[in-house]
């Protein structure tokens, strides 16, 4: 009996292993596709079994060292030559103490007495008879570098990646697969498609507001550059930041972020029994005696002294570590130590900023010392006397300061304040909550009539809405995006917010671009980029554009990172067509069904050139192309699941439009763990993302 089953058992996976090697050799696309990949495996099992991997830190000046740490599988330590440092280098962005670079400057000594100089760097890599030397850290003196040896592995590995391109666009141009027997078949679904639509507290305003500067003094005030986040940038813009990060809004009881920014310096007594400052949870409310959401700073103390310090010892309440850094934010502005807006060049060559809390550098001269730490004290005589006029002579005085001394530092003035004027209209003009708003509820019109009949007058007007406000907000995304390029330099790549911006631009292009007859495209991808920019206006990270930390300065960031968030793009327009799928009938359902699986294999080739294309950047950076990060782990999976319902040849329940629909509907559960999730949940190297 029990041989019996297990021969049923044998001769049913040897009928489907023939089976699925059958669909391979019949279709070429598919079999170049599959070796590929398993050239990509073979590849990493080499650099597994093979590859040598370890860690070496030099003195600048010291003695060449001839042994490494171990810290692969395999390695006994010895290099074949020795590695001295003759130097380190550490480069910052114009006007800031920000480094945007960390470099060595090596020589090897071979046991023959010759030598080899070179170079090392983030994402450069310094190669010698086979051996890889990659940048890891830099500190005063010293320099830590990866050392990896792997010839077989990555030629290997890197092959595989060049065949996967190149079979993936053979799978795209093929005739046999059943990919494009269902593109064949999308007229029929348009037309089904397009019949269906065819046919179918003491209230804030009673209370006197606290005392603040008049509007246009406090505009001119923005004016002025501080040093913040990194980097140069428009006080106005600190000050957007700092009114959101307390109340959470862009203004205050009609008052500008200024005004706010103004009230707390220089009017502390007026505005710390003001309750703007956000709270949440009971625990904090009922910490600081308070019967709603908002608390004064007054809150915060009472005679026995600060009411949070023993709330935030066990550091586990979110909500109380963040009203704790509302506080903390709030006593910076109020000593003046956040306002960093007085330049000057340090002994050691670096630009710095100072502000009106700082302690006098020894490097710095006693007229321009009198200058900065005398202007705080006038501008708060002048406006008790009600001078304003003479207050605003003083902050030209601090700005004519920031540009005679930028401009004896080499800075080009008149772009830097061509950057801050356009970060004042950027910070001004931030509304992502109610776009995000709006283009969800336009693609959720269009997918409305893709399912349901509505007389063909109201339908036009419907489509014609969806469309223009598809076309608007694609024009105010992209000029959000480039105002973020213009002002950061690099392209608006770097963390979660500007990627969340970027899937819903790339949302909007394909909305837009999409033909007038794919409604159901078009909506699908309207609500795509309307919970993107959601996402992106939740992270409250609007304005923070900071310069790029030296590991991300690489051009594999732009691709990496274009190539993933369109794939999330489509994963997400699959989504919303599966479940408009799910609630429609079984024509429309086989349609539809049909139209996710058309718009699947773009996405999962789309992941899957994302995937390696951040190995490829992995290696240049820390010389390795995987190392099982939760976020490369997430994503790998993603790309698994997402691959699975193209199979449906070999897998019976892909050829049910029903049970596909619903699969692909929750698939994109694993699209939102991969970003949030390993994001924000699990640390590791993509965290900053």
């Amino acid at each position: 009996m029990q041989y019996a089953l297990l021969s049923m058992l044998f001769d049913t996976l040897q009928m489907k292993i023939s089976k699925s090697l059958n669909i391979l050799f019949r279709s070429p696309a598919t079999f170049a596709l599959h070796i590929a990949l398993s050239v990509v495996v073979a590849g990493a099992l080499i650099t597994h079994f093979t590859g040598i991997q370890g860690k070496i830190t030099l003195s600048e000046g010291g003695e060449p060292v001839c042994r490494y740490e171990v810290t692969g599988n395999i390695g006994d330590g010895k290099l074949p030559f020795c590695v001295q440092l003759l130097a380190t280098e550490v480069s910052y962005y114009p006007d800031t103490s920000s480094p945007s670079d960390f470099a060595s400057e090596l020589r090897i000594n071979l046991p023959d007495g010759s030598v080899a100089d070179g170079r090392v760097s983030m994402n450069r890599v310094f190669q010698y008879r086979g051996w890889r030397f990659y940048q890891t850290a830099v500190a005063p003196g010293s320099s830590t570098l990866t050392i990896a040896r792997d010839p077989a592995g990555i030629a290997v590995t890197y092959t595989g990646y060049i065949l996967l391109g190149v079979s993936m666009i053979f799978f795209l141009l093929s005739r046999s697969t059943g990919w494009r027997a269902a593109v064949r078949r999308l007229p029929v679904v348009v037309v089904v498609l397009m019949s269906a639509v065819r046919g179918g507290a003491t209230p804030a305003s009673e209370r006197t507001l606290p005392s603040t500067i008049q509007r246009p003094l406090a505009r001119e005030m923005g004016k002025l550059l501080i040093y913040d986040q990194g980097r140069i940038r428009p006080m106005s813009a600190f000050a957007a930041d700092f009114t959101r990060a307390l109340c959470g809004s862009d203004n205050y009881r009609g008052l500008t972020p200024e005004q706010v920014l103004a009230g707390w310096l220089f009017y502390y007594d007026s505005w710390k029994r003001e309750p703007m400052i956000r709270i949440k949870g009971r625990k904090l409310c009922e910490a600081l005696g308070v019967d709603g959401n908002y608390a004064s700073l007054r809150d915060f103390f009472s005679p026995d002294g600060y009411r949070l310090e023993t709330l935030i010892a066990d550091r586990t309440d979110r909500n109380v570590l963040d009203a704790d850094a509302r506080v903390a934010l709030i006593s910076t502005v109020a000593t003046g130590a956040a306002f960093r807006m007085f330049p000057y060049e340090s002994a050691s060559g670096v630009r710095e900023w100072l502000s009106w809390g700082s302690v006098r550098p020894s490097a710095i001269d006693a007229a321009q010392w009198q200058f900065i730490s005398g202007t705080l004290p006038d501008i708060n005589r002048l406006l008790a006397q009600g001078r304003n006029v003479a207050v605003d002579s003083v902050f030209g005085c601090i700005a004519g300061f920031q540009r005679e001394v930028l401009a004896a530092g080499g800075t080009d003035c008149d772009q830097l304040m061509k950057k801050a004027s356009v970060e004042r209209l950027y910070s001004r003009y931030v509304k992502l909550f109610p776009c995000g708003g709006l283009f969800v509820m336009a693609g959720l019109i269009l997918v409305f009539l893709s399912v349901c009949q509505l007389p063909r007058r109201y339908a036009r007007s419907l489509c014609r809405f969806s469309f223009l406000v598809a076309a608007v907000g694609l024009i105010y995304v992209s000029a959000l995006l480039a105002a973020r390029w213009y002002i950061g330099g690099h392209i608006p790549l770097s963390n979660g917010y500007e990627t969340m911006l970027t899937m819903g631009f790339i949302a909007l292009v394909g909305s837009v671009v999409a033909a007038g007859r794919w409604q159901i495209v078009r909506g699908g991808l309207l609500v795509a980029a309307g919970l993107a920019t959601l996402v992106a206006a939740m992270s409250g990270g609007g304005v923070q554009i900071g310069p790029l930390m030296p590991v991300l300065a690489s051009p594999w960031l732009s691709v990496h990172v274009l190539l993933v968030m369109t794939a999330y793009s489509l994963a997400a327009l699959i989504t919303v067509v599966s479940v408009t799928a799910l609630c429609a009938g079984d024509t429309r359902r086989r349609n539809l069904a049909d139209l996710s699986l058309v718009l699947l294999l773009p996405a999962v080739f789309l992941l899957a050139a994302g995937i390696f294309t951040g190995a490829v950047w992995a290696n240049q950076a820390w010389g390795r192309y995987w190392g099982w990060d939760p976020k490369e782990t997430c994503a790998l999976v993603t790309m698994l699941i997402y691959a699975l319902p193209l199979h449906r040849r070999s897998v019976g329940f892909f050829r049910n439009p029903k049970a596909v629909s619903s699969y692909l509907a929750l698939a994109f559960l694993a699209v939102l763990f991969t970003y949030f999730g390993a994001n924000y949940l699990l640390p590791g190297l993509h965290s900053y993302a």
